[in-house]
């Protein structure tokens, strides 16, 4: 299984192999390709005549740049952010009363 994009001379595709393929319409007997040590990407989309961004398995996508005659990976993109804790939550001060078998009284 594989999906493929075509950005002006350039073909990109991924392949089950966790690869991302890049092939220029001028110098078909190359294949530039860059195997990742992610889960395989489901689609491949250029921003540019040498950047794309993959997404698939891992479920967050990836930027890979076309430099020179390789792929190389870009960085992950969408990453998550951690929160700032102000305070105990509520579901941590439930497990902190159940711990401790306190039997809060809560004033109506």
């Amino acid at each position: 299984w594989y999906q493929r994009r075509v950005r002006g001379s350039k073909l990109a595709w991924v392949s089950h192999d966790a690869t991302v393929n890049v092939v220029d319409a001028g110098s078909l007997d190359k294949v530039f390709r860059c195997l990742t040590t992610n889960l395989p990407m489901n689609s491949i989309i250029w921003l540019n005549e040498s950047s794309l961004v993959g997404g698939g398995h891992d479920y967050y996508p990836a930027l890979f740049n076309v430099v020179g005659d390789e792929v190389v990976f870009g960085a992950r993109l969408d990453t998550k952010q951690k929160k700032a804790t102000g305070g105990v939550s509520a579901m941590a001060r439930f497990k902190q009363l159940d711990t401790r078998g306190d039997d809060a009284k809560v004033p109506s």
